[in-house]
């Protein structure tokens, strides 16, 4: 049923003009890319890509660093396979891919668990509780959800975007899942030792 309502919803917003305008315009920049014109959105961020992908072969295992991915990128705008706007940007403009060629296979892995820590702990404070803990309150699920999507959200942005190369973006990502994590509760998260009073426990289940 939810996979419905999401369907039903993306179609909507597919439809929507003001989306069919970006989607038109998307299609456009990315047919000019393949005719050598890289002076846009589109075109930047393939451009950029493509760099990236061939330079991860370089160092694949400890990367080749800001100034090395710097170096590349200006011979790739010197002879012409970027636009000169990707020298304002520093970054690959995918947030895996540029960690990747920047940090390497080390690098990855690290901004995976990233986004995998909190992530598992959001999941893991949806499931069903278990016989000894306080039945989970509506607020704390809530919580739970909200975090659980900043983290998959964040995920998705970083595909066209690298968010965590700006100030805000740390401070968003940080900030948020750490308020949510403080929102669901430590029996929740599967903590060691944080089991509830069993009086507690009973008073809550008659409650529930």
């Amino acid at each position: 049923k939810m996979v419905g309502v999401v369907a039903v919803f993306c179609v909507v917003l597919v439809a929507l003009p003001p989306v069919h305008q970006r989607i038109r315009q998307a299609v456009q920049q990315y047919a000019a890319w393949t005719q050598g014109h890289t002076a846009s959105s589109i075109g930047l961020r393939l451009g950029l890509w493509r760099l990236g992908l061939h330079e991860v072969r370089v160092q694949p295992f400890v990367g080749i660093g800001e100034d090395g991915f710097m170096a590349r990128l200006r011979a790739a705008v010197a002879r012409g396979a970027i636009s000169s706007e990707a020298l304002t940007l520093g970054h690959a403009h995918n947030e895996l891919l540029d960690m990747l060629v920047k940090r390497g296979v080390l690098g990855l892995l690290a901004l995976l668990l990233f986004y995998a820590v909190p992530g598992f702990l959001f999941w893991r404070a949806l499931r069903s509780p278990d016989e000894s803990a306080v039945p989970v309150a509506d607020a704390e699920r809530a919580a739970a959800l909200c975090g659980l999507v900043t983290v998959v959200g964040f995920i998705g942005f970083g595909l066209t975007q690298v968010l965590f190369a700006h100030n805000n973006g740390n401070l968003m990502y940080l900030l948020t899942v750490s308020l949510w994590l403080a929102a669901c509760s430590g029996a929740r998260l599967g903590i060691p030792g944080r089991r509830s009073d069993p009086v507690l426990a009973e008073r809550a289940r008659a409650l529930a």
